[in-house]
């Protein structure tokens, strides 16, 4: 096996195995993911919309119980 063979392959393994260890840590079960006010993100920081807010929103809209 030349050397270029042997690092491709190691490269692979490493991304294979990052991969799957964000894949277990993203997955814990019994423990709900809770965002927190003010918590950055990718390019945002999230901040939740207050519930009167979301209500006038809906009116303005008319939106109904028959609407999907």
């Amino acid at each position: 096996m030349n050397r270029s063979s042997v690092l491709s392959r190691s490269v692979i393994s490493i991304v294979f195995s990052l991969w799957m260890a964000a894949d277990l840590m993203a997955a814990q079960p019994g423990k709900e993911y809770q965002p927190q006010v003010g918590q950055e993100g990718k390019d945002v920081i999230w901040v939740p919309t207050p519930q009167a807010l979301v209500d006038k929103m809906l009116d303005i809209a008319k939106v109904t119980p028959k609407d999907m």
